[in-house]
């Protein structure tokens, strides 16, 4: 699977070890979806959201779409409408990744936006652990000078947590947190 060779080079690049991976990849599932948003009137485009802003419960999420726009990512306390390239995948940092690198990774706040003009298809793979992994900030990525910021938990708290939020914004694991900002 291309999402577990993608994984393992970014757990790698983080300064993982190889038993540490090992505990998230042996029980690594995926979740594959395919997505049509149609045009939608001009008169409900700007109360329209084809889904509204939220982060992903995953490790990273791959994204194949057709060349029209349509993902608008949050930065700068602004949403950008994302220009994908002809004949290429994008990769979005999921929750996990976020809490596995204590931080380094941050989970990439993205909504869907309706267009008036073209319908938009799209092809999402979502890469993410098994509900009873232990996710958390390995030892060999906290010391010191860079103490834990989450707190072990595993996927079914995590994605227990999700459906209580009500499945959006960007504080899905502040509850995860070992202190409160």
């Amino acid at each position: 699977m291309a999402e577990i060779t993608l994984t393992e080079a970014i757990f790698e690049s983080l300064g993982m070890k190889r038993a540490s991976m090992d505990k998230i990849l042996v029980k690594l599932e995926q979740n594959v979806s395919f997505n049509y948003y149609p045009t939608c009137e001009k008169s409900n485009l700007e109360h329209t959201v084809g889904l509204r802003g939220h982060t992903d419960p995953s490790i990273i999420t791959m994204l194949l779409s057709d060349e029209v726009p349509g993902l608008e990512i949050f930065q700068n306390g602004e949403w950008i409408l994302f220009k994908p390239l002809p004949n290429t995948l994008s990769v979005n940092v999921g929750d996990i990744l976020q809490a596995l690198s204590n931080g380094g990774y941050k989970s990439l706040l993205h909504r869907v936006a309706a267009s008036s003009d073209t319908e938009r298809l799209s092809i999402v793979s979502n890469c993410y652990p098994s509900k009873d992994t232990q996710i958390g900030p390995p030892k060999e990525l906290i010391d010191d000078d860079h103490p834990a910021i989450y707190k072990d938990f595993n996927y079914k708290e995590l994605y227990d947590s999700m459906w209580k939020q009500r499945h959006h914004d960007s504080t899905r694991l502040d509850p995860f947190k070992v202190c409160a900002d």
